[in-house]
């Protein structure tokens, strides 16, 4: 069995939230091939979307390996250290601890991992996100996987034709559930309703924090060995989704202060929504059931 692992952090942004800095990169390279040489890891390579870095690595440890997810931290750790003395953007603004636990849940990087029996030709697409929101995937992974005006094989694969098991988690409450789709496909949508797709030369925002990027990159195992990554975003057929992509952030963005150019108010965590909430406190009292009258009526 081979296990792919997927972590990525923010541990500063150059310039702003916009790209990550090359020595960065270069820093979380040289732990990855550090890692293969001690046998820790069978492959690896570095990307980065945005302002994030992503760890792509194959090992047999399998999933949520406490000495993979220490090796990632090690590894931000190290990026950190540098972003500190570079003066970039919110450096180690991921890691929200200063000492790692067992494994990375709840610690601030972003995983995702898969354990498989190797076929004799096998291939992967890891998707790579920044500005967005784990639910950014939902209408995708739907689209492939339980719409046949999407994917065809729905209907004409023997394989596919049985259909897929989603697991859809609940963040707010620490919870989960699994449709069996397409029986369960309604059911599903329910919960599911709540990303620009670019190469990865492009994947670096310079104008404004938006749109949301994405990256997608194909690889092929053998062996547990990474032959790629193939950039699956550089194709001038994803030209009209980007273009239509940055006109929306466009309309957006005219909204200025109104949702939803901003964010919500609950996750305006970042600004000085903390100190003004303190400041207006006592200025709020209770709506009485009087209507004001305009003066002179």
């Amino acid at each position: 069995m081979i296990t792919l692992s997927v972590i990525k952090a923010d541990t500063g942004g150059f310039v702003g939230h916009s790209a990550v800095h090359p020595r960065l990169v270069a820093e979380a390279r040289r732990e990855i091939e550090r890692a293969k040489s001690a046998g820790l890891l069978v492959d690896g390579c570095v990307e980065s979307c945005g302002d994030d870095i992503s760890l792509i690595m194959t090992h047999t440890y399998g999933p949520e390996a406490g000495l993979i997810h220490s090796f990632a931290w090690d590894t931000f750790q190290a990026t950190t250290h540098i972003a500190k003395d570079l003066g970039l953007y919110g450096a180690g603004q991921d890691l929200l601890s200063d000492a790692f636990s067992g494994n990375l849940r709840g610690m601030g990087p972003g995983y995702a991992e898969l354990e498989f029996e190797e076929r004799p030709s096998e291939l992967v697409l890891c998707f790579l996100a920044d500005k967005t929101e784990p639910g950014a995937w939902n209408l995708p992974l739907y689209k492939m996987f339980a719409d046949p005006s999407n994917t065809a094989g729905l209907v004409i694969d023997e394989k596919m034709h049985a259909g897929f098991a989603f697991e859809v988690h609940d963040l707010h409450e620490d919870r989960r559930i699994v449709f069996d789709c397409p029986a369960d496909l309604y059911d599903m949508l329910m919960y599911i309703g709540a990303p620009v797709p670019v190469p990865v030369g492009q994947a670096h925002p310079s104008r404004f924090d938006r749109p949301p990027r994405v990256v997608a990159l194909g690889f092929q195992i053998k062996d547990g060995r990474l032959v790629g990554p193939r950039d699956m975003f550089d194709d001038p057929a994803f030209d009209g989704a980007r273009r239509q992509a940055t006109e929306v952030m466009d309309y957006l963005r005219r909204h200025g202060p109104f949702e939803p150019h901003r964010l919500p108010l609950e996750d305006l965590e970042y600004t000085t929504m903390a100190s003004l909430t303190k400041r207006l406190a006592h200025r709020w009292t209770p709506i009485t059931t009087e209507v004001a009258t305009p003066a002179g009526l």
